[in-house]
Order: structure tokens, then sequence, then C-alpha cells
């Protein structure tokens, strides 16, 4: 198979480039704005792979949760691609979607902000809930709390119930290729951001629209 996989929910956007066995994976540091850099970087990718776009078996992308900017740009790079090149098959998933693949029970977190995180109640391996926690909700959390590795939480010395999830990339690879083998293919016209809130403009729309309809 060879494929594109773009996270650009996190300040450092992920792109990954396989061609067979091999994988090209490049990490978009922080300093460089996912906007100005993503498709010179998922040139330089394919590019080392000796792969053109047209090549391509099939393009997935993470559609949340995190930065509501970095979401959209990941989700309208695909979906541009696709339209392009539209026999290539879309894979489409959200980050909980992956990670909750990893533990059987227990609360993910993804970073949110300075106080505040993403969370995803696991049970028997399936999702029940998503949600937003702040750091005093997570301390009277009961069950065991699983963050990635590479990012922060805040007192994270005062939990005793914190578990680390060790390799975020090869559970986002791994879920994109287990969704392609058994053909758990994505709609174009349905590929969406996701956002466990709606951001501050959305709301701030929402409450345009509600005034002008009175």
């Amino acid at each position: 198979m060879k494929f594109l996989l773009i996270d650009t929910t996190k300040k450092e956007a992920l792109i990954c480039v396989g061609n067979n066995k091999t994988i090209e994976k490049i990490v978009l540091d922080e300093s460089k704005k996912h906007s100005e850099f993503l498709l010179s970087e998922i040139e330089n990718a394919l590019l080392k792979l000796n792969i053109k776009l047209s090549d391509l078996d099939c393009m997935g992308v993470v559609v949340g949760p995190g930065s509501f900017t970095g979401i959209r740009i990941g989700v309208a790079t695909i979906k541009a691609f696709a339209t392009v090149f539209n026999n290539c098959k879309l894979v489409s998933f959200n980050a909980f979607e992956a990670l909750s693949k990893t533990i059987k029970n227990g609360t993910i977190l993804l970073d949110c902000t300075k106080n505040s995180y993403y969370a995803c109640e696991v049970k028997n391996n399936k999702i029940l809930s998503y949600n937003i926690l702040n750091n005093a909700e997570i301390e009277n959390l009961k069950a065991d709390v699983y963050k990635i590795k590479e990012e922060p939480l805040l007192n994270e010395n005062s939990y005793k119930n914190i578990k680390l999830l060790d390799n975020y990339c090869e559970s986002i690879l791994e879920h994109f290729v287990s969704c392609y083998n058994s053909k758990q293919f994505s709609d174009l016209a349905k590929i969406e951001p996701f956002y466990v809130q709606p951001s501050q403009a959305e709301i701030e729309l929402k409450k345009k629209e509600e005034n002008n309809a009175n």
C-alpha cells in the first residue's frame, strides 16, 4: 500500500508516507506553522520514497480533537488532494478512536488548554463519551487515567493512577492501517473536523444567527 497520513491536530504536525513496508515520518516542529510548511513537507516525504500523489492507494487524516485551525488545515488539505485524485481511498478518524484500541478501561487525556484536557471515557475497549475536564475533575476520577507520553499534565506527580501511552505516532499509524485493511473508508463529503466542544468562533456565530432569527 502506498499512503499519506497527516495529523495536524497538535502543535507538532505529523506526516507519514508509506511505500509498502517503508515508511517516512516527518514531525513538523511547533515553530513551523502548519499553514506555511505542511504542503512542502508532504512533498519532501513523497520525494524521499519516490511517490507521487497520483500513486497513492489511500490518504488519511486525523480530524481531532485539538487545535481549531490545525484541524481545519489538515482536513482541507486531504479533501483538496482527494478532489483531484478521486480514485484514492480515504480514511478519517479522531485520535481517541486510535488510542482507545490500546486500553481496555479508563479515561484518555489529550492536551486542550493550560488547565483543561480533552477526555475520552473507555470501557471494554469501547468509547462511552467525550468531554473536557479541568484538573480538579481529573483528580476525582477513580478509574485509570491515560496520557500520551509526549504531552504535559499539570501536577502530574500528584496523580496515583496516571499511565503513559508510549507511542502516539505508532497508535495512529496502526489504526489507519487497520481501517484500510478492514475497508473502513470515509466518504469525502462526510470528512469533517471533530471538536469535543464548539470553538468560540462557532459559539459567537450561533449566537449571531439566533439573534438575527429573533
